[in-house]
């Protein structure tokens, strides 16, 4: 005998649906792999996770089944909810400010989703200010909150910083079948109502996991949450049956991928803890926590101003360098750039060259001329008009020989004033860690300046002058409205690109100092592998030339001009070797080049555009961009070909599997519009009157 779910009437063995009230009713197994009981309701062990489709012999496929996918090296972190207490400007930038969203109350997050793996085969968008759920078949459209923002009243100013706040907070586990999200969350409160639901059972009732959540990281197998609570920082753990504390006072944490150990940071100190084990403090006294490695075994920090690393199953701390600045990068290997600073006092005169000294101590008071009087002339009507002539001729001239005399007095209070006035100037020096040893790469290092790679220890970088070479300003030319003030800003202000003077790259410690004549280098930019370097120079009214340089092998090549009338707006990489950027750019609109050749014209550059998927080849952007009506012309760049998608676009995101999702013909009143499915060249609607897509990042 078989129980229906629904109704518990008992059935005969083998029954699919019961006669009664029509329920699907699952047959009771085990799992070939750990004997858990189970049913064949479920394609996968919800202990161990095997397959169980060879047991399963009566259940229909599930629909919602997905393909898992390389989980995030975050462990699906999602950070503080901070919820918004008063009205903000309208404007919205999708995930990050790549894709560019204006007045929409969706969902849309600055980095939804950081450290997610999920399933490629559905969907999360807002509507009715609720967030929906779809797999995209007829009937695998889910409401998955019922009451978000608790009943509260939202003013429009207020509606994009909800969507901010909120859609932080969503994730779903790597085997597509549970979605954790807030509910009940409210503008007043920093944190907000944890949920889980199943996603393959939609008439199920959802866990309510906490209350007060601040932030949160599942692990793997979607089974075991750990989540800080309230303004105390407890951590907690949960395997969505019950919850265990783990420590208080936390102000960050980090989980292992499987969920069983866990780092966390907390009054100075750094902890590490196994599943039923006590924690163990791996170091004390930090003030910055520089790094965590991926498995939490190796941590770097900043101590009274010090570098130190320490590995779990070391003894003791590494001292790496004393007297450190600020960390730079600090990479999986274990290489490290870094750099310190030095204040130097320097007389604001020696800045000054004072082409107008000997002038200067040669110059007098000059003395007006004697005006005539009409008595000395025994009114000789014609020698005095003579006489007024050459009074007034001598006076002019005495006019300007004081102007140069008040130039001169202005210069001396200015000697005086520079004389007496002093400048701390702050130089840095930057430095290479390659974990064993340190290696110094330069005295002067412009710490505004240059890049480094995601991927391999390359820096590439502006060394400044020392301050003894820069340029001097010459007296002569040197206006200062306040005599009396500070003259260093204003002098340096006069000479900004005087101090820069070599351009370097650091590979893995060995220092090249290219061969190049610079005259104000902006924008580097530097692959992830470390192999391409593009940057710009010569930059005037907003446009100048594009240099590209090449790194093979450690070998560091030569710039070389790239293009020509470049816009200063930022170019991006697109692949390890594909570079994207501007010309002719106005008024947010500009051509849209990729490795020199134009793409199109009319081009939105007001945010970043890009691939929403980093594994996808596809590059969107829009034109024709109408700001009233918020929405523009999307199109699609791969295979050196650009594509139309659609007109009156006005968000977008590519899902993992390649297909795109737009939200079309967005009306600013009714903050609504008609969701599409954009594959195969064909466009399939979803559903109408959506708010926003939430979008889905994979790392």
């Amino acid at each position: 005998m078989v129980v229906c779910p629904n109704c518990n009437k008992e059935l005969e063995d083998g029954t699919v649906f019961c006669d009664n009230c029509g329920a699907k009713v699952f047959e009771t197994i085990f799992c070939p792999n750990c004997g858990e009981k189970t049913s064949t309701e479920f394609d996968f062990c919800e202990k161990c996770g095997t397959s169980l489709k060879e047991e399963n012999k009566v259940s229909e496929p599930q629909k919602n089944q997905v393909k898992p996918v390389k989980p995030a090296a975050s462990g699906g972190t999602v950070p503080a909810l901070q919820m918004p207490k008063k009205p903000i400007p309208k404007k919205v930038m999708l995930a990050g400010g790549l894709c560019a969203v204006v007045l929409i109350v969706a969902f849309l997050a600055k980095s939804l989703f950081s450290g997610m793996g999920g399933a490629d085969n559905y969907a999360l968008y807002l509507k009715d200010k609720e967030i929906v759920y779809t797999d995209f078949s007829k009937d695998g459209i889910q409401e998955i909150t019922f009451n978000l923002l608790n009943g509260e009243y939202v003013n429009e100013s207020e509606l994009e910083d909800v969507a901010d706040s909120v859609a932080d907070y969503v994730l779903v586990s790597k085997d597509g079948k549970r979605i954790f999200y807030p509910d009940r969350s409210s503008m007043e409160e920093a944190g907000f109502v944890l949920y889980c639901k199943n996603l393959n059972k939609p008439k199920e009732e959802p866990i309510k996991l906490d209350s007060d959540v601040r932030s949160f990281q599942v692990n793997d197998k979607g089974n075991c949450v750990t989540y800080l609570k309230g303004a105390d920082g407890i951590l907690y753990q949960h395997d969505l049956k019950e919850k265990e504390k783990i420590a208080s006072d936390v102000e960050e944490f980090k989980v292992s991928e499987d969920g069983k150990k866990i780092g966390y940071y907390k009054d100075g100190s750094y902890y590490v803890q196994y599943t039923g084990k006590e924690s163990v403090k791996l170091a004390s006294d930090i003030e910055t926590l520089a790094y965590v490695s991926d498995d939490i075994s190796t941590i770097y920090y900043m101590k009274e101003g010090s570098l130190y690393k320490r590995e779990e199953t070391a003894e003791d701390k590494q001292k790496i360098a004393s007297d450190i600045c600020d960390v730079l990068k600090i990479y999986d290997t274990g290489e490290a750039y870094y750099y310190r600073k030095e204040e130097v006092e320097y007389r604001s005169i020696d800045l000054v060259e004072d082409d107008m000294a000997s002038i200067d101590a040669e110059m007098w008071k000059p003395e007006p001329p004697k005006s005539p009087s009409w008595w000395d002339f025994g009114y000789d009507r014609e020698a005095y008009d003579a006489a007024i002539a050459e009074y007034n001729n001598n006076y002019e001239l005495y006019e300007a020989a004081y102007d140069e005399y008040r130039a001169k007095l202005n210069r001396d209070d200015i000697r005086e004033a520079l004389m007496n006035d002093t400048t701390t100037n702050v130089k840095f020096s930057l430095y290479y860690f390659n974990g064993l040893e340190e290696v110094d790469i330069a005295e002067n290092f412009a710490a505004w300046s240059g890049g480094y790679a995601e991927e391999s220890p390359v820096a590439v970088f502006v060394e400044s002058r020392d301050m003894s070479e820069i340029t001097k300003v010459k007296m002569s030319e040197l206006v200062v409205p306040d005599r009396t003030g500070q003259f260093y800003d204003y002098l340096l202000h006069n000479v900004p690109y005087s101090s820069m003077k070599y351009l370097k790259v650091a590979v893995a410690g060995n220092v090249t100092e290219v061969d190049y004549e610079q005259t104000g280098i902006q924008n580097i930019q530097v692959s992830a592998d470390g192999n391409l370097v593009y940057f710009k120079d010569n930059m005037e009214e907003h446009s100048g030339d594009l240099y590209r340089l090449e790194i093979a092998n450690g070998a560091v090549g030569s710039p070389k001009l790239y293009d020509t009338e470049v816009s200063d707006y930022y170019g991006r990489f697109l692949s390890e070797k594909c570079f994207a950027y501007y010309k002719n750019v106005d008024s947010g609109k500009g051509d849209l080049y990729i490795d020199k050749e134009e793409i199109d014209y009319d081009v939105r550059t007001t945010y970043e555009n890009c691939s929403a998927n980093e594994d996808s080849e596809n590059f969107f952007y829009y034109t024709d961009w109408n700001d009233e009506k918020n929405y523009g012309t999307l199109k699609v760049y791969k295979n050196g070909k650009a594509t139309k998608i659609a007109d009156d676009v006005h968000s977008y995101w590519e899902n993992p599997k390649g297909e795109l999702l737009y939200l079309h013909d967005f009306s600013r009143n009714t903050y609504k519009g008609t969701l599409f499915l954009y594959k195969n060249g064909e466009a399939q609607k979803i559903d109408d009157d959506v708010m926003g897509i939430i979008p889905i990042r994979q790392n």
